[in-house]
Order: C-alpha cells, then structure tokens, then sequence
C-alpha cells in the first residue's frame, strides 16, 4: 500500500479549519491501495485552532498527527518545510488551513504522479476562486499561464522558462513524490528557506528544472478568499502596461526574487542538465551591468513574457530587474 501525507501548516485558522480537514477526510480515493494521513503543523497559534486540532486527533487516530517540535513560530514557508522533512510517504500534498478540497483532488493528481519512472516529479491544478463561504466564484485561477495550450501539448510539462517570468504554482494545489524529497529536502537547511519567496514556488522552479513539473488542466479546488489569506488570487496573470505604471515596484521585485530563487537553486543542489546551464547563463547576464546583452537575453525569452505589451516587461527586466 503506498502512503500518501497531507501536509498542513496553521495558523490562527479557527474559523475555517474544520472545513479544510473535512473536505481532506471525504477525498475519494481507493482506501486499498493507497493510505492517508494528515500532519499538522501548528505554527504558534493563539485562538482556537491548537484544540480543533486536538480534537480531530483524537477522533482520527493513525490518520492525523499533531506535529510538535518545540521550534515555535517557523513562518509559513520554513514550517511547510519542516512538515516534509519531517513525514515519510510516496506522494506528499501541500495543504491550507482555509480552503475546500473537491471529493477527486487526491485521486486526479496522483493519475499524473503515481507513476513508475522514477524521477523527481511534482504536479499542480487550477483552482476555482471562492468567496469567504467558500462559494465558487465561477473565476478560474487558470495556472497554466498564458501558455497553457503548450503545456497541454507538452502532456502537462511546465518549462522552467514560465517560472522565470510569472508564479503559477499554488501550494494549495501541489503535490510531490518522494524522490524528490529525498533529492531535494532530505538534507536542506532550513534556514535554506527563509529568503525565498515561498516553499510552493520555489520547490516548483526545481522541479522544472530537472522536467518534472506537471499541470492538470483542471480546478480540484475552492480557494477561499478572505481577510486572512497569507497570499491570496490575483485578477489577472495577464496585466496591462497600466497597471506596472501604478505599481511599478511590485513586478520589478517578483522577477528579481525569481532570480535569487533560480541562484539559491544553482548553489543549494547539484543538477547537471542543459536546464541548469541556461539558467546560469541567465543569472550571468542579469547579475552584471551590459545592458545590450540584457536586452538580447530577454529578447530571446520574448515568448514567455507575462506583460501586455511585451516591450513593457523587456524595459523593466533590461534596466531595472536587480538579482
């Protein structure tokens, strides 16, 4: 029987917890070949959720685990890590405190996951944005980036080359197996993970690395929406020159914190692969001062740019992305 181990950091969650554990519990899934359990994380909570986690412990025995490790508050992305070093399982699913599963989410990722080839490989879904009753919306997160159809053509293989330009991982919808933990988290510090820009879009930047980086086309969950959200859905991946005109520091920031994921990657692990060697060529060019070569470097990227008008993204990049 293979082990499957949901991972669930929280934090003040009371409000919403129990719908989250809930929709994980009622997963359709065949129970014979596959067992579930859920580890939960709390990350210095100071309502109510330590005793809905208690009480769900007791009721669940040998399927949900209370984590306690005396590290005290970690931070969201340092605590999902600790949670995947700590469980052992074939497949590992990333988990918020405030979302609804739907009934095949586990079922319909691990038909992309479960598989014999051996490789360190992960796998995302769209998602349906709700409402703070976690009402669909109708609104579709539609992860597969501008590109989608490629990907699609590509059996669902995300290039690294979307994730230098845009985030379109959730952790909500992420899965991974335990190849690559072994590769990739077994031995990482922990203090690894506390400059990244979080543990879902980083650990899916390796993952494209080393072309195991899947997308189902598909939403599998309802991504609520409320005051509390750590991150929450934006309206569009794809903006308007306008919009970088108004907030012109945010997408500067995003793609150069890209970047300092993609160096902490080539200094962290060794991949030897052309991926890698592109990337270090990347990381060479816009770490200098040519501006020439900068702009003949993004030129050459022209396709997966995010921003609408395309020139727009390749003058920020050019003269103002710093590593």
């Amino acid at each position: 029987m293979k082990k499957i181990v949901i991972l669930m950091s929280t934090y003040n969650g009371e409000k919403f917890l129990a719908e989250q554990i809930e929709s994980i519990l009622n997963q359709k899934l065949n129970r014979h070949q596959y067992s579930i359990s859920l580890f939960i994380r709390d990350d210095g909570s100071n309502d109510s959720t330590k005793a809905i986690i208690n009480e769900y412990v007791l009721n669940n025995p040998n399927v949900i685990y209370d984590l306690h490790d005396n590290m005290g508050n970690l931070g969201v992305k340092k605590s999902f890590i600790k949670l995947a070093q700590t469980a052992d399982a074939d497949f590992y699913f990333f988990s918020d405190q405030d979302d609804i599963w739907l009934p095949n989410k586990i079922h319909d990722m691990l038909e992309v996951l479960d598989t014999a080839d051996g490789k360190p490989k992960g796998v995302y879904s769209d998602l349906w944005i709700a409402d703070d009753k976690a009402q669909s919306t109708g609104v579709l997160m539609k992860h597969g980036g501008q590109n989608t159809a490629k990907v699609l053509k590509n059996n669902g293989m995300v290039s690294h080359k979307e994730l230098l330009f845009t985030y379109l991982v959730t952790g909500a919808s992420f899965a991974f197996n335990h190849k690559f933990k072994d590769k990739f988290l077994s031995r990482a510090k922990l203090s690894d993970f506390q400059n990244i820009r979080m543990h879902d879009s980083y650990i899916a930047l390796i993952l494209s690395i080393e072309n195991g980086l899947y997308y189902i086309d598909k939403p599998l969950v309802l991504y609520r929406q409320h005051s509390n959200n750590v991150l929450g859905a934006t309206k569009s991946h794809q903006k308007k020159l306008w919009d970088y005109i108004i907030r012109f520091r945010e997408p500067i920031e995003n793609r150069a914190q890209i970047l300092r994921d993609v160096k902490l990657i080539i200094d962290s692990f060794d991949i030897n692969n052309s991926n890698i060697n592109e990337l270090r060529e990347f990381i060479e060019v816009f770490g200098g001062k040519n501006y020439w070569k900068k702009w003949k470097k993004i030129n050459h990227y022209s396709y997966y740019l995010t921003v609408s008008p395309k020139l727009a993204e390749k003058i920020l990049y050019t003269f103002f992305v710093r590593i």
